[in-house]
Formats: C-alpha cells, structure tokens, sequence
C-alpha cells in the first residue's frame, strides 16, 4: 500500500526541515501539517498528517 498524500522526491543532500508543527498531549504525538523541503536535497513531503494513537 502506497501512501498517496505523501510526494517524496529523492536527489542528492540533506534533510532539511521548514515548518513542522508537533504537539505532544498525553503521551499522544500528533504531528499535524508537515512540510519538509529539501534543497539540493533528498527527501521532500508536502502535507503529511500522521497521528498517533496510544
């Protein structure tokens, strides 16, 4: 199975890391919104809401 809200380009560099909202409630981690953009980079991904859940 694919994630399909997930683009992800993959070329030379780091990991670099522009916006990235984290709450933490309850020993809950809710990532809510997270762009990850990579310049001369590796790894990019625009909007990826991940939950998690006890």
């Amino acid at each position: 199975m694919k994630k399909q809200h997930k683009e992800t380009t993959i070329k030379r560099g780091k990991i670099n890391i522009k916006r990235r909202k984290t709450t933490i409630k309850r020993g809950k981690m809710n990532i809510k919104r997270q762009e990850t953009t990579i310049k001369s980079g590796k790894i990019t991904i625009k909007r990826q809401e991940t939950t998690i859940k006890r």
